[in-house]
């Protein structure tokens, strides 16, 4: 029970510390632990390092976070070694590209293994071979002397240091099936089995796709600082060559794998604003109508849907 006390009174010693922000040194902490015969520096090398900072030789302070520690807890680690409080490096990313795909939640599966096959090496490879090393020299600088073998790997590199996954969440939605109708027009579609609204869910995959040039590193604490006013020219390089890398690599290789959809949205947000790209599929008309496989246009044709996607696409 002594020993418990004399616990109790380092406990709260190292309490008040904390909530004072004092420091102490290694004599005063030796005067309270009379209950063991280890001094007072080998407990605060071995159980209370992660609870205290060292300011100089033989002076420490106790960290704010050790307020929230309970007695229970703090009597089993004066008996053996525990890092309670987890300890990360922390880093801020001015800059950050997000993509996220929007399609029924039929396809998630089809796009989660196209996906997944974009996270090894050896497709990633055969990828930007499909996709030429020229072209992408425009936008991840190739050096004079590279070999194929070693532009590739710069290239695989720049994906490894930036895209390590996806999100995917579901996300319900209620939507028309066609143009606005009244409700006597929509009640006569679904006399036919047309619904008129369904509801359907939504999956929403997300990429996060950090620059690393925007990087800052700080210490115990973040450093808030003021919000940057502009972004400095070579985030906007970097920021550039994802945007075309994603698209080159990722995205004109998911679209063959989930065709079939009629409708694919996916958003792009960058420090610059907000994009919606759409892939609104198009649908041939059956052979022996007219505008269909004919060689020959037909010039009074004025349907306008399939034959304008075509001339945008």
């Amino acid at each position: 029970m002594a020993d418990q006390t004399k616990q109790k009174s380092v406990f709260a010693f190292l309490n008040k510390c904390a909530r004072s922000g004092a420091t102490f040194t290694t004599a005063e902490l030796n005067e309270k632990m009379t209950w063991t015969g280890k001094t007072a520096a080998t407990y605060l090398s071995k159980h209370f390092d992660a609870y205290v900072e060292r300011v100089s030789p033989g002076v420490y302070r106790v960290l704010p976070e050790f307020k929230r520690v309970p007695w229970v807890e703090f009597q089993e680690i004066v008996t053996q070694v525990r890092h309670p409080f987890a300890k990360y490096n922390r880093a801020t990313y001015q800059a950050v590209v997000v993509y996220d795909f929007l399609m029924p939640l039929t396809r998630e599966d089809k796009l989660r293994r196209a996906l997944d096959e974009l996270f090894f090496r050896d497709t990633l490879e055969r990828r930007i071979k499909e996709v030429g090393l020229e072209t992408l020299a425009n936008t991840i600088p190739r050096e004079m002397g590279d070999t194929d073998t070693e532009y590739v790997g710069k290239v695989i590199g720049f994906i490894d240091d930036r895209i390590g996954g996806f999100s995917i969440s579901h996300v319900s939605g209620r939507f028309r099936t066609g143009a606005i109708l009244t409700r006597q027009q929509s009640a006569q579609q679904l006399a036919k089995d047309i619904p008129y609204l369904i509801d359907e869910t939504t999956a929403v995959v997300r990429f996060i796709v950090p620059c690393q040039s925007s990087k800052t590193t700080h210490g115990v604490d973040f450093e808030l600082g003021e919000l940057p006013q502009a972004l400095d020219q070579e985030i906007k390089l970097e920021i550039q060559r994802i945007r075309t890398i994603f698209f080159e690599l990722f995205v004109e290789a998911l679209v063959p794998t989930i065709r079939g959809e009629k409708l694919i949205w996916m958003l792009e947000t960058t420090p610059t604003g907000q994009r919606l790209y759409e892939l609104d599929l198009i649908t041939p008309r059956p052979k022996g109508t007219k505008g269909g496989d004919s060689a020959e246009g037909d010039d009074d044709d004025d349907s306008g849907g399939d034959e304008t996607a075509n001339s945008e696409e």
